[in-house]
């Protein structure tokens, strides 16, 4: 995975000033480059734009603000201006079968997770398949989107909302979501963060490319509460209400039933029965 750094003075000069080490960060390391956009509607909908007009491979799209941000399935992602996270990773990959494009999500969640966890010390773990959790309240969220061709992934557009020194939240979104502020009382530095979650998703995403995905799914096993909870999940067709046991080959969660019947789910909307 490798990018052409942008560390221009146009950058250097439109970043906010707690973004400003990621000049030096993209100086240093060569593999990601940044586009940064004060305010857009999107950032998923921007590189995807971006990725048409030919950007290089590992473009991260900043913005300082959204407003149509998009989270998963259709839903809006709160976007206050100029307080948290939000940044699309633009990659063109090699040899991706689209077997593969379920454990997205999980290498997604489990590097914002982790660098959540590794920026702040708080307790961080991300529910299947694409949130992540703090305290039993959404601190952060992916959306993954992609473009296939003869059984492939051609592009990949990883977006990614970190709620970080948000103070306060719209009333229908109070009791279910969270920022990094809320739970440490500190302010913090978001451009340090995005420069952990960056590291972290190329180590993951190596492996994504090579035939050690199994591992990601190990360790996202190992930090999800998901797993070994009773949870009810309601799919576009059936729903399903059990105990979680693990997660298989391909990023399917695997569930038992009470009368002890197996289901695997690809895609579905996750509630824990018990409360982590």
């Amino acid at each position: 995975m490798s990018a052409n750094p942008t560390c221009s003075a146009a950058l250097e000069a439109s970043l906010p000033e707690d973004m400003l080490p990621l000049l030096d960060f993209a100086k240093r390391h060569g593999v990601f480059s940044f586009h940064y956009e004060d305010t857009i509607g999107s950032t998923n909908d921007l590189a995807h734009a971006l990725f048409e007009s030919g950007c290089p491979n590992g473009l991260v799209v900043l913005a300082n603000g959204q407003s149509s941000g998009r989270g998963s399935k259709g839903r809006q992602w709160y976007s206050p201006y100029g307080l948290n996270i939000y940044m699309t990773i633009v990659l063109r990959p090699e040899g991706l079968q689209i077997s593969k494009a379920s454990i997205i999500n999980l290498m997604a969640s489990l590097t914002v997770a982790r660098a959540i966890n590794m920026f702040t010390g708080l307790s961080a773990w991300p529910k299947w398949p694409n949130d992540i959790y703090v305290s039993g309240k959404k601190i952060a969220g992916i959306l993954c989107e992609s473009i296939i061709s003869n059984g492939y992934v051609k592009g990949l557009f990883i977006g990614i909302g970190v709620n970080v020194n948000q103070r306060t939240f719209p009333a229908n979104l109070t009791d279910s979501a969270s920022s990094v502020f809320l739970q440490t009382g500190i302010a913090h530095e978001r451009g340090g963060l995005i420069i952990d979650i960056l590291n972290m998703f190329r180590m993951y995403y190596r492996l994504l490319l090579s035939k050690d995905s199994q591992l990601i799914i190990d360790r996202w096993s190992d930090m999800s509460k998901t797993i070994n909870a009773k949870v009810c999940i309601n799919s576009l067709t059936v729903k399903y209400s059990g105990t979680v046991i693990g997660v298989d080959s391909v990023g399917r969660l695997v569930i038992k039933s009470d009368s002890g019947e197996l289901s695997t789910v690809l895609e579905g909307e996750v509630s824990h029965v018990i409360s982590h």
